[in-house]
């Protein structure tokens, strides 16, 4: 019997380090979700896809019908430092369908910064990706010369004299001067598990009016010079 007691000590030392070595790993293993809201603002108000909403100054209105986008390469960031990519990184995200998309990443880290793009960088257009949200069918997919479509918005303006006048704003492009891709970087809460985006349309729609031009279906200059438009009226109101 005192031939055994030494052997089933140790045995109850491992088993004991074995379990707290596992419930140590589950608590710092541990993943949180983060939610990613993207939608639209007017008038300081949230509003819906395919709704007419009147412009502040006039009888005139308009509605947006298609508001679909790409974000990618997201990164947490502590005081200025890196401390967490996303791997795979991109989403399509379709406002009239799914506004949202969650990312997970460890339990433990302080965040008080996130970054991420708006549409799909050169290296990504270039890969031969082509599945999951960069499956071709899924309708953001211009041919190999062009690439990746970053942002599709598409609505229609409803005058007072009863015409209309769609417009159709297709932006991509990822080669040198007509690279149009926007890295975006926002101050978060520490502690936040969602994260609200908003386009602030009443700044949108002041743009589209003084350009002499509504519908853009290709890179170019013009291209890049939308896409930072709409980056700068992308707004975070957690």
């Amino acid at each position: 019997m005192d031939y055994f007691r030494p052997h089933l000590m140790l045995l109850r030392i491992s088993l004991m380090a074995f379990i707290f070595s596992f419930l140590f790993s589950k608590v710092f293993a541990q993943e949180k979700s983060i939610r990613f809201d993207f939608g639209l603002l007017y008038k300081d108000q949230m509003i819906k896809m395919n709704k007419d909403y009147f412009f502040k100054s006039s009888n005139d209105s308009f509605k947006i019908t298609v508001l679909k986008f790409y974000i990618s390469n997201i990164c947490f960031y502590d005081k200025d430092k890196l401390v967490w990519s996303e791997k795979n990184s991109t989403h399509l995200v379709d406002v009239n369908a799914k506004g949202f998309f969650t990312v997970n990443m460890p339990n433990q880290l302080n965040i008080d910064k996130v970054s991420f793009d708006l549409g799909i960088d050169s290296v990504t257009n270039t890969s031969g990706a082509l599945d999951g949200d960069l499956d071709p069918m899924l309708g953001m997919y211009w041919t190999w010369q062009s690439g990746y479509i970053n942002l599709k918005l598409e609505g229609l303006y409803n005058y007072s004299d009863m015409q209309q006048q769609p417009f159709e704003f297709h932006i991509g492009g990822y080669n040198g001067e007509d690279n149009a891709l926007q890295h975006l970087y926002f101050d978060v809460n520490p502690g936040k598990n969602k994260l609200s985006y908003k386009f602030k349309l009443d700044s949108i729609l002041n743009e589209l009016k003084n350009i002499n031009y509504k519908h853009l279906m290709s890179p170019g200059i013009n291209a890049v010079l939308f896409s930072k438009m709409i980056g700068k009226n992308i707004i975070l109101t957690q």
